[in-house]
């Protein structure tokens, strides 16, 4: 995150070549959307086995905006 003026931005750069590049200042987590997969920003890691506290009472449109992991 960055400041410009009085206002927090949300910076996306790109590596390429070993070089950074900016690709756009955003306001918001869905501008920065239309240029990064969100989901990729997340770590994926195993949990142990059993049930996990509070997803046994989910509703199909709680998990409706979840992702399944790219493989």
């Amino acid at each position: 995150m960055i400041v410009l003026g009085k206002a927090a931005r949300l910076r996306v750069t790109q590596v390429l070549g070993g070089r950074r590049w900016h690709v756009a200042n955003h306001r918001t987590i869905r501008e920065v959307e239309q240029h990064v997969d969100l989901a990729d920003l997340v770590e994926v890691i195993a949990f142990p086995a059993g049930p996990v506290a509070g997803l046994a009472d989910a509703t199909s449109k709680d998990l409706a905006g979840l992702r399944a992991p790219r493989g």
